[in-house]
C-alpha cells in the first residue's frame, strides 16, 4: 500500500483530472469510451483509489486534451489551495551541454 503522501497525490491528480473532464462537459461514461476504459475505473481514479499506469494516464490526458504536465500543475493547485505541498523526488544531477 502507498503511504500518506503518495496516497494525497494520487487523490489530488484524480481531482484534477475530474475537474477538466467537468470543464470539458464529459461525463465518466464519456471519458471511459474515448479511452477505452470502464466508468468504474475512471471513477477509481478520480477518487484516487486506483495507482494508475503512465500509459492510461497518457490516453486519459490525450482525452481531455491536456499535458500530463498540465495534469500535475492542476494537482499542485490544488494541494497548494488545501495547505498542503508535494514533497520533492529526488534532485537529479543533468550533465551540462558542453
Amino acid at each position: 500500500m502507498a503511504d500518506d503522501h503518495i496516497m494525497q497525490r494520487r487523490y489530488d491528480l484524480g481531482t484534477a483530472i475530474f475537474q477538466r473532464r467537468r470543464d470539458l462537459g464529459l461525463t465518466q461514461d464519456e471519458l471511459a469510451a474515448i479511452t477505452g476504459f470502464d466508468r468504474k475505473s475512471i471513477n477509481r481514479v478520480e477518487n484516487g483509489a486506483h495507482a494508475i499506469t503512465l500509459d492510461r494516464l497518457w490516453l486519459i490526458a490525450d482525452a481531455l486534451h491536456v499535458t500530463l504536465g498540465d495534469l500535475e500543475v492542476a494537482a499542485a493547485d490544488i494541494a497548494k489551495k488545501r495547505g498542503s505541498q508535494p514533497e520533492p523526488g529526488p534532485r537529479v544531477q543533468t550533465a551540462q551541454p558542453r
